[in-house]
């Protein structure tokens, strides 16, 4: 198995007729290859239970079932197909030095704000936070506004 990290300056011409703009440039600024040796064993494990070990109820009853799973539940209800689109984001929310995640829904799911610990745990802020509305949600963003 191979991992390549990459760090690129592309730089833009403006909008075209057509209205896409054009890549006029592009520099390869790092490159790394790292070849991972594993010795027959795994590279992978599972950690999902023993990460949200505190917050079982997210695990097993949203996230843990699947896509499949509130489709059948969902697409009747908000006329819509749902196949994995709403997004996600990482950041650094409480600045302690790990990234958190948010977790966006589809419609009638609470999208959620899920606070890295520095156990390895997560912890579900989505409620105090305000982010657990059932809106069907395609993206988030994180923005520090004040540094």
């Amino acid at each position: 198995m191979v991992e390549l990290h990459t760090s690129w300056r592309i730089q833009w011409n403006p909008s075209t007729e057509n209205g896409s703009p054009l890549v006029r440039s592009i520099q390869l600024l790092d490159f790394e290859e790292v070849t991972a040796r594993t010795g027959g064993g795994l590279l992978y494990s599972d950690c999902t239970e023993s990460v949200f070990r505190d917050e079982l109820e997210i695990h097993l009853e949203q996230l843990g079932v699947g896509i499949p799973f509130w489709n059948r539940r969902l697409a009747a209800y908000l006329k819509t197909n749902q196949f994995g689109c709403n997004g996600i984001a990482l950041g650094d929310v409480n600045g302690i030095g790990l990234d958190d995640v948010c977790l966006c829904q589809i419609g009638r799911l609470p999208n959620r704000l899920l606070l890295h610990q520095p156990d390895g745990t997560v912890f579900d802020a989505s409620q105090a936070s305000g982010m657990d509305d059932l809106d069907n949600t395609r993206a988030a963003l994180f923005v520090d506004l004040d540094n």
